[in-house]
């Protein structure tokens, strides 16, 4: 009994590796997985001042950066006092207006789609009844009778419509007395 019990449970056991190795093959790789930051880390960037920087939290000095190297004291080159700034008499350019959206159709697409077959079937565009053929045809006393291509017979009246089909005993035994005249009948 106990060896049973151990081998039931070092199988199951086992068939929960496998269900982990398996869910751990679906997982991303490590590399493609985004990690949270675990802190909010700041880049100043190098200029001929120092900034103050953010209070650190206590417990963790920033590391100090290189100072920048020293710049060497070299004439600038510069432009004419007349050529720098534009003049007053002539007029600062505007920018061009965009192009007006075009939201038609193309003419190309819209005449080449064809026509729905359904408009042209005419048992779809027969016209409706009007009251009197709907009433005379509710009144009918009589019973029209189609036969189906499947053997079935249809009877209509009205709005009524019976579908009758030979029961499936009389398909199976055709020779039986019982099952002869043994019918089913549905609307259709």
């Amino acid at each position: 009994m106990k060896t049973e019990r151990r081998a039931a449970a070092a199988a199951v056991l086992a068939a929960h590796a496998l269900l982990l190795a398996g869910l751990a093959s679906l997982l991303p790789p490590r590399e493609r997985q985004v990690a949270a930051p675990a802190s909010v880390s700041w880049l100043r960037l190098l200029t001929d001042s120092p900034k103050p920087q953010p209070d650190a939290p206590p417990g963790r000095e920033r590391p100090r950066l290189p100072a920048a190297p020293a710049r060497s004291a070299e004439p600038a080159l510069q432009a004419p006092a007349a050529a720098a700034l534009p003049s007053a008499a002539t007029p600062a350019a505007e920018p061009a207006a965009p192009a007006p959206l075009l939201l038609t159709l193309p003419r190309g697409g819209a005449a080449r789609v064809e026509r729905s077959p359904a408009l042209d079937d005419a048992r779809a565009n027969t016209p409706r009844p009007n009251l009197e053929t709907r009433i005379a045809k509710t009144l009918e006393k009589d019973w029209t009778e189609e036969l189906l291509p499947d053997g079935s017979r249809r009877y209509r009246r009205g709005t009524d419509c019976v579908v009758v089909k030979d029961s499936r005993i009389a398909v199976l035994d055709p020779f039986s007395l019982v099952a002869r005249n043994a019918r089913m009948a549905g609307y259709c």
